[in-house]
């Protein structure tokens, strides 16, 4: 008799328990919780289809709409963000495929890793296609008596590899960069820039990449910048090194995009390193070109007051550049800073040439970017200013 009352209320729990798992979804997704998983993940998230009673979207709705209640659930955001704790902390394992856990709170880019095994090589139609972008730019510039320098940034793990789990070895000390030196002619060697040697040279003076970020620090940039100054001095005497990067100061900051993958940005902190700059002020300048690009990521020119410097740059490159600039500018008189890197194809490019007429372009790209070549922008990328 005692037992029936006790079966109800078991009952009534579970019923409750059951309708309060089917209706929290609805109810977060109500409330709007979870806005910051496109943060970590760096990706959109899939938005719910429009439904039409046509053929097309018949078929294609229930994939769509799967897709989106995967990425909008209620209490996503918490589910994942509990899962890269539990991952990180309590197993030791990377909470995402793109990221790799080293030694000592370093973390790597994973993609590259085959590349700095030796078990991926640069295919040889994307050589073919960097051979044809390099002979083809170095032309166009040489014709109006620009110099042309390709400078290219060594992965992390090229620089680092002391702190990548020891479950990683090389079976090839095989990298895209060496895959593309071996194509290139020999009178070709002095328009192409190396930068391992100098950054795996100057570890001693102190760290030059991020623990949390695929990025080199204000003190790689800065060895890098120098290298860059010392190749261009062949061409231009008059350039000479001065990052003022042997003073210093190291702070406390917030993690890099390594983290932000992981999603652990508001657990992890690096150590930032700032130079002081040595220069006079860099101006804002205005743009020569009438052709710009509709969400370019970067795009500026700077002007220096020193007037020592005579010689103008057009600096372009991927994320990588974003440092670099904080050094490149202080030895040229005008610097355009570009991203993203564009082919010589592209009517951007030569608008660029033709408006700012710099003596030299200077043109950077990480060493796991090689695979893939400048291409053409679409047209709906370009437009013409007033």
């Amino acid at each position: 008799m005692h037992d029936k009352p006790l079966s109800l209320i078991s009952s009534a729990i579970l019923s409750f328990c059951f309708v309060t798992v089917l209706i929290m979804p609805l109810a977060e997704n109500l409330l709007h919780f979870g806005p910051h998983i496109e943060l970590s993940e760096k990706r959109k998230l899939q938005v719910y289809p429009q439904f039409k009673w046509n053929k097309k979207t018949l078929l294609s709705f229930p994939a769509r709409f799967e897709a989106a209640f995967n990425d909008r659930f209620g209490f996503r955001e918490i589910l994942v963000r509990t899962q890269a704790l539990a991952k990180f902390y309590w197993l030791h394992m990377s909470p995402s495929s793109k990221v790799m856990l080293g030694r000592d709170g370093w973390l790597y880019y994973s993609e590259s890793m085959d590349e700095y095994r030796g078990i991926r090589k640069l295919p040889f139609v994307r050589i073919k296609k960097w051979l044809q972008e390099f002979k083809a730019k170095k032309d166009f510039l040489e014709s109006r008596n620009i110099k042309y320098l390709l400078v290219i940034a060594p992965n992390k793990e090229t620089v680092y590899p002391e702190f990548l789990p020891t479950t990683i070895q090389q079976i090839r000390d095989n990298l895209y960069i060496d895959d593309l030196m071996k194509a290139l002619p020999a009178d070709s060697r002095p328009s192409i820039l190396d930068l391992r040697e100098p950054l795996i040279s100057a570890k001693g003076a102190g760290r030059l990449y991020w623990k949390t970020d695929s990025h080199w620090n204000q003190l790689g940039a800065a060895v890098a910048s120098d290298a860059i100054i010392n190749r261009l001095s062949l061409w231009f005497p008059e350039l000479q090194p001065r990052s003022n990067r042997n003073v210093f100061e190291t702070t406390t900051t917030k993690s890099g995009d390594l983290a932000d993958l992981i999603g652990l940005q508001d657990q992890l902190r690096d150590e930032g390193i700032v130079i002081p700059q040595v220069h006079q002020p860099l101006l804002t300048a205005s743009l020569r070109s009438r052709a710009t690009m509709k969400k370019i990521l970067f795009n500026e020119a700077v002007e220096s007051r020193d007037g020592e410097n005579r010689r103008n740059a057009i600096v372009t490159g991927d994320s990588f550049s974003n440092t670099l600039n904080i050094f490149l500018p202080a030895h040229f008189r005008r610097t355009l800073q570009v991203r993203p890197l564009v082919s010589y194809q592209d009517p951007f490019f030569q608008s660029i040439i033709e408006a700012e007429k710099p003596d030299v372009y200077i043109e950077l790209v990480v060493d796991r970017h090689l695979a893939n070549p400048p291409q053409v922008n679409a047209r709906k990328l370009l437009e013409l200013e007033d």
